[in-house]
């Protein structure tokens, strides 16, 4: 029964994605591009409302994204390792919700005069800094942990930084990502 309900839940999903994936390139194509206009004050160009507000937003989609596929391979990873199929099944639910949430980048940069392009990098760093710790934390290891599966693991081996040096470069990079993407969106 189950496997039926889930079966059912995802074929909805899918049909409504596909409407709604009409319904928006059709939104793309008609809407007015009205939030680009600028008011200029003592001959300076100011953003507008809705622009002041487009790196909060690409913040905390990155961030978002970022946790919930943590989170998704962290349950995921521990259901298969206990056996636990309910467990499995919420950590690919986090999992389509992480991809999911990528599609909000499209508003948010409609209103944006930045390249595209740089919403990657943030989300890279920002992954750099808390994938790890939140999948650990996840899986009830502790934070410093570092795993053998991955190249990215394999890599942090060969250096073997103690987990205060990966909590210190962490926080170097916070205040870099958010001055980046304050400065540049």
């Amino acid at each position: 029964m189950k496997t039926l309900l889930t079966l059912l839940l995802i074929l909805t999903f899918g049909i409504a994605n596909c409407q709604m994936s009409y319904e928006f390139s059709t939104w793309l194509k008609t809407e007015p591009i009205e939030e680009y206009s600028y008011k200029s004050t003592y001959g300076q160009v100011a953003k507008t409302k809705k622009q002041a507000l487009i790196p909060w937003k690409v913040t905390g989609i990155a961030i978002f994204a970022t946790v919930t596929e943590a989170i998704g391979d962290g349950l995921y990873d521990n259901g298969k390792t206990n056996g636990n199929q309910n467990q499995m099944m919420t950590g690919k639910a986090f999992q389509a919700t992480s991809i999911g949430d990528h599609f909000l980048y499209i508003p948010a940069m409609k209103n944006s005069n930045t390249s595209w392009l740089l919403v990657p990098v943030v989300e890279a760093i920002w992954r750099f800094i808390l994938f790890d710790i939140t999948y650990n934390l996840t899986r009830g290891l502790n934070i410093g942990y570092i795993g053998n599966t991955t190249y990215w693991d394999r890599g942090m081996q060969s250096f073997a930084p103690p987990p205060v040096m990966r909590l210190f470069a962490d926080g170097v990079d916070i205040p870099f990502v958010i001055r980046f993407t304050f400065d540049n969106f």
